[in-house]
């Protein structure tokens, strides 16, 4: 870590900066983990060079909303959901209450973990040297109602540091930092375990997701969120012609930011065989395919004599 040359403006952070849009597609790289002295790191104008760090794997990630998508019931205050393409995908829903980023729970398979005292992960407004301290209580059980593991602690965090954060592919000017300290006792299928981490999360204005972070608990790990796609108000600002959300439950949006007569979007089964077609003429069309089962498929959408195409997920 070094002082950086680049001398930037205190940032202070909104929830708008990094709540994500449904439809917003981001790649979740998780990656080696980095050592970061926490008493030495932090200050004002620093440079944190992480260019070093090379990726384990990685998985496409969407927001969605909450309505429509498969813990709903589950999650009814939710604000939104971000699903990860794991093998069995992973629904992690977040509300935003009382100025504070949560995280309500996930679902994945037949289990799912709620928290009647949500893990807050951000204090709004973010900006340099805020202190903020909250409880913890989580639920982990199946869909069957069996409960086989409880968290409950408290966490410590302080933004701690703003500057520049130096990754593998880009510099992010402007980023603040936040360091956590989390004291925790997990109750785990008999098992107690008393649990002391810490995590360092980096963000930006106008991101709408954790740019990285780095963790230290019952494991260590770092895994940093790259944006794939933007909201549709940029996508026409870029010429960019785009699908959301992706995965979908019941309607896709096509946004097409340039001029045509006439497009046509054709969407096929994995063999191949065409399950819907439909020709339209708006900038912004509202198409539903609620109709379909659940799975993959493939969409091409033909303009001006072009070919797009797109992998889909039915849910």
């Amino acid at each position: 870590m070094s002082t950086s040359f680049i001398i930037n403006a205190q940032p202070v952070l909104t929830p708008e900066d990094i709540t994500p849009l449904p439809g917003e597609t981001f790649t979740k790289y998780f990656m080696n983990y980095a050592w970061v002295d926490p008493d030495n790191s932090g200050g004002e104008n620093v440079t944190w060079n992480l260019s070093g760090i090379e990726v384990s794997s990685s998985y496409e990630m969407t927001c969605l909303e909450v309505a429509g998508s498969p813990y709903e019931s589950y999650f009814a205050g939710s604000d939104y959901c971000m699903v990860i393409d794991f093998s069995t995908p992973r629904y992690i829903y977040y509300s935003i209450e009382n100025n504070f980023l949560n995280e309500d729970g996930y679902g994945s398979g037949n289990v799912v973990q709620t928290s009647s005292n949500p893990i807050s992960l951000i204090h709004f407004p973010v900006s340099f040297l805020d202190v903020f301290i909250d409880t913890i209580s989580s639920t982990y059980y199946t869909t069957t109602g069996d409960t086989f593991r409880t968290d409950s602690g408290i966490r410590h965090c302080q933004v701690d540091g703003y500057g520049n954060l130096e990754l593998p592919d880009v510099v992010y000017e402007n980023v603040i930092r936040i360091h956590c300290i989390d004291t925790v006792t997990i109750a785990d299928c008999g098992d107690t375990i008393n649990l002391n981490g810490y995590s360092f999360l980096w963000l930006k204005e106008d991101y709408h997701q954790i740019i990285f972070e780095l963790y230290d608990g019952m494991g260590y790990g770092a895994y940093y969120n790259k944006a794939l796609s933007v909201n549709f108000e940029q996508d026409f600002k870029t010429n960019t012609l785009t699908i959301y959300p992706n995965p979908f439950t019941e309607y896709i949006n096509i946004v097409i930011p340039f001029f045509f007569n006439e497009a046509v979007i054709e969407i096929m089964d994995v063999n191949g065989n065409k399950v819907f077609t439909e020709k339209f003429k708006n900038l912004k069309q509202k198409t539903f395919l609620g109709f379909l089962p659940a799975g993959f498929y493939y969409a091409r959408i033909i303009v001006n004599n072009e070919i797009y195409e797109y992998k889909l997920v039915k849910i």
